[in-house]
């Protein structure tokens, strides 16, 4: 691919400069190290979807939807034997309240191997 210049009015594509550039296509799928059957289709939502409160209880925490964005949802139904309390969306006994964060795409496959080790987070940004 030969670019020509960069993109004026974007942010970081006006700073491409002129030149050949190999373009290469991977799937993100490939790109995290995620197979297929690490996903659960049945729990993706379209949080775009029209009419959605901005504002849930989970884990009796109040819980502000990511509108705007889609979940791809991780296998993790009886990722701690048969209770799935924990994953549920209606403000249960049990239930964890949900967070939402960034992960570096080099830590998903170890973070689904081997589940988010203590000692391998880090607080403050």
């Amino acid at each position: 691919i030969y670019a020509r210049s960069g993109f004026g009015t974007d942010t970081i594509l006006q700073h491409v400069k002129p030149g050949e550039y190999e373009c290469l296509w991977k799937s993100v799928l490939s790109y995290l190290q995620i197979r297929p059957s690490d996903l659960d289709p049945q729990f993706n939502f379209d949080y775009k979807t029209s009419g959605l409160p901005e504002k849930l209880t989970r884990g009796s925490y109040p819980y502000y939807l990511p509108l705007g964005w889609y979940r791809y949802a991780l296998k993790v139904l009886d990722k701690y034997g048969n209770d799935n309390a924990w994953i549920g969306q209606v403000d249960a006994e049990g239930e964890w309240p949900v967070a939402f964060y960034g992960t570096h795409s080099d830590a998903v496959s170890s973070i689904l191997q081997h589940g988010l080790l203590p000692n391998a987070v880090k607080s403050g940004g």
